[in-house]
């Protein structure tokens, strides 16, 4: 299975996926996660996911590690459906 085939494969889950790096920034978003935040790629790649996907203007306090979803704002934020 190439790159292509596993984007595809991703695309194609009705759930949403976003990758975030360890400085929190959106490194993959598949078509789900956009379309659930009404952005585009271009919106939420390599932007903070505190900025992005929550509308702050610094990440969230409540995170009990890097990459565990914020409590309060659900897996995608509170920017997204």
């Amino acid at each position: 299975m190439g790159i292509s085939d596993l984007q595809t494969f991703v695309d194609s889950l009705e759930d949403a996926i976003v990758v975030i790096d360890e400085n929190l920034r959106v490194v993959f978003a598949n078509t789900a996660a956009l379309r659930g935040c009404g952005l585009t790629a271009n919106a939420i790649l390599q932007q903070p996911c505190y900025v992005s996907l929550h509308g702050r203007s610094s990440p969230c306090d409540d995170r009990p590690m890097a990459f565990a979803p914020c409590r309060q704002c659900g897996p995608l934020g509170s920017r997204c459906a």
